[in-house]
């Protein structure tokens, strides 16, 4: 049997991330222990997955299992807002009681939460704004990999006009200007965000695709509906699980930091980050640990930050192409030309594992 390698998450961005990389370890089993919309993916997609119940049952419990199953590493997520007891926070804790190298791949800047009773053996991380704030946390500085996140690698090889043609023509769109609202699940601020937003959206002659965040609660509620019923036109894509077509059909995602703004912007459609100070900015401030997202500080993405130029940023941000051509080539020459991400991840952790099998550990 082959030593193995596993991969751990509960939330589906983590699992996005962690699921190229896969295919890059011939060498090792890759087994996938996941709850909740990482466990659903694996099941929609009918792949082989481990439960914690499954792992009880069949070893007794998590330390039984990395024995039992060989396992010499293991690729962890950074599912935000878990609480305390967690399964990656579980995972990590056995892998250091059993002298098993930790590897963490963070899903969206600011989600690593350093633990000083685990291991971490490498922390990739997409960006690298955030390095010296995790060494001030107690990372060591060489354990930090800024190389990008493995989630966006495929879509450099999107046939970006295609899908954008066949998207529009599924959903009966023409040739309407588009915007995609991407929600989130952070209690009302999502909501409240886009209800100042509406008057504005309202005045633009335009066409609204509303994708709510699949954990937002107001929206299960039914809370949207009698908001949105205001707008000339819109349709709710909310049931749509893949992204790259509503990225493609829009003309600019609308979001207050979803990643699908950055799935969209590596598709060449612009993202305009809303981050009120007191909404979306205070919660970057108090989950993150910064105020506005890298693309925007960069001037890779479009931002709103005051209630007063509502307008103003949409209009530019939808219609002037002199602006949007800037935002697209700065997205493309700061990520967009990286080479990909989990071979580069895969290396660092193929060798780090070599080392700690050679000492023993």
């Amino acid at each position: 049997m082959k030593p193995g390698l596993l991969f751990t998450s509960v939330h589906l961005g983590p699992y996005l991330s962690l699921g190229p990389l896969e295919h890059e370890f011939d060498l090792m089993q890759c087994l996938f222990l996941v709850e909740g919309p990482s466990l659903q993916s694996r099941q929609q997609y009918m792949l082989p997955y481990w439960t914690h119940d499954g792992v009880a049952c069949a070893h007794g419990n998590l330390q039984g299992f990395l024995r039992d199953k060989d396992v010499r590493g293991i690729l962890c997520g950074t599912s935000d807002g878990l609480p305390d007891g967690n399964l990656e926070d579980l995972v990590r804790e056995a892998a250091t009681e059993c002298g098993v190298p930790v590897f963490v791949v963070e899903d969206f800047p600011g989600n690593y939460r350093a633990c000083s009773r685990t291991r971490l053996d490498g922390l990739f991380v997409e960006h690298n704004s955030l390095e010296q704030g995790y060494q001030s946390c107690g990372v060591e500085a060489d354990r930090i990999h800024s190389l990008g996140n493995p989630r966006y690698d495929h879509l450099r090889f999107v046939e970006r006009a295609c899908l954008r043609e066949t998207t529009r023509a599924s959903l009966d769109l023409g040739d309407c200007s588009v915007i995609l609202w991407a929600g989130q699940p952070d209690g009302e601020k999502s909501f409240l965000t886009l209800e100042r937003m509406l008057p504005s959206l309202m005045a633009l002659e335009t066409e609204m695709l509303f994708k709510a965040h699949p954990r937002d609660e107001l929206y299960s509620a039914g809370a949207y509906k009698p908001l949105l019923s205001r707008l000339r036109a819109w349709r709710d894509v909310s049931s749509w699980i893949e992204t790259r077509g509503l990225c493609c059909a829009a003309d600019l995602v609308l979001t207050q930091f979803s990643s699908v703004g950055v799935e969209a912007s590596y598709l060449g459609t612009p993202a305009l980050f809303v981050l009120f100070d007191d909404l979306g900015m205070t919660y970057l401030r108090s989950r993150k640990g910064y105020d506005i997202v890298p693309w925007v500080s960069e001037s890779c993405a479009f931002s709103l930050r005051s209630s007063d130029s509502i307008f103003e940023r949409l209009e530019t941000a939808l219609f002037d192409d002199v602006r949007r051509s800037e935002i697209r080539r700065r997205f493309d020459d700061r990520y967009g030309l990286k080479p990909p991400s989990a071979p580069a991840i895969a290396s660092i952790v193929n060798r780090c594992l070599s080392v700690s099998h050679q000492w023993g550990e």
